[in-house]
């Protein structure tokens, strides 16, 4: 927020910003520990801003909706947390697996981090281009597609990431198909939305948590099925914010690939002329 009066002005000071805070989150989302608070500094920051507030309440409104949000989301979560570990986690316990965790500075993931950077540092420049809807979706794909595992990356992120693209966009087709169907036969009545979006959740984590290679497209499955039926107002659904948020999602992807080939084509020529020098 503090930010907002320069960002709000200057396209390329709101650039900055976002490179340096999104950048900046994602090393951190890579290499520590809490690394989900992490991812939440960056996302928020970058969901407001490219709200693009208009004047100091409309931030205010942004901003407290958001928090608003996030807050009703984690007691939600951390009620059924508490539920399922005094009944159904006693029958079936979790294997809980440790947060990874990286002592020293690591080349690469800041490499990986830059790259991100840079694909956030683009969508100010293309919103004063084309003025493209939910923009703050497209840096919440960005920032999602480049956790990858660090013992991944090598010298370029440019397949485990392009992987996960994939995964994202099959699993936010295959759910928004089935919530458009949901959609249609629910005709604007919340019990059957509600209905769906519970269907649609237990169904995205069972893949989610399988053991299979596409288990990510579960998590995008869930997450299109969300947008797309959990309205803003169940008096009034408005089907064009969710395909506005998930075109987000491929304006995304569709600026983050070419920043990946591009570092991945000079890395590998580095390497090439790295090779041949000791040669």
């Amino acid at each position: 927020m503090a930010l907002w009066p320069i960002a709000a002005l200057h396209p390329l000071a709101l650039s900055a910003s976002l490179a340096v805070i999104g950048g900046c989150s994602l090393y951190g989302v890579l290499t520590h520990r809490y690394a989900y608070g992490l991812l939440f500094i960056g996302l928020t920051f970058s969901m407001v801003l490219l709200g693009y507030p208009q004047t100091w309440l409309n931030l205010l409104s942004f901003a407290s909706s958001r928090t608003l949000e996030v807050f009703a989301g984690t007691t939600a979560c951390v009620v059924v947390s508490m539920v399922s570990t005094l009944t159904l986690r006693l029958r079936w316990p979790a294997v809980m697996r440790p947060s990874p965790v990286i002592d020293s500075w690591h080349a690469d993931t800041a490499r990986h981090a830059a790259q991100g950077a840079l694909a956030l540092a683009l969508l100010p420049l293309v919103h004063e281009l084309w003025r493209l809807p939910e923009l703050g979706q497209a840096a919440v794909s960005i920032m999602a597609v480049m956790m990858v595992p660090v013992s991944r990356l090598g010298g370029s992120g440019l397949l485990p990431v392009s992987m996960k693209m994939a995964l994202r966009v099959l699993g936010c087709t295959i759910g928004a198909a089935l919530a458009a169907a949901i959609l249609l036969v629910a005709r604007g009545s919340a019990p059957i939305l509600i209905a769906g979006s519970l269907f649609g959740v237990m169904l995205g984590r069972h893949i989610e948590n399988g053991p299979n290679a596409f288990a990510y497209s579960g998590t995008q499955f869930t997450l299109a099925m969300l947008v797309a039926l959990v309205p803003d107002s169940y008096i009034a659904p408005d089907p064009d914010a969710a395909i506005a948020r998930l075109a987000g999602i491929v304006i995304g992807i569709a600026l983050l690939e070419p920043v990946l080939a591009a570092f991945h084509v000079v890395s590998f020529k580095s390497a090439v002329a790295a090779k041949d020098d000791a040669g």
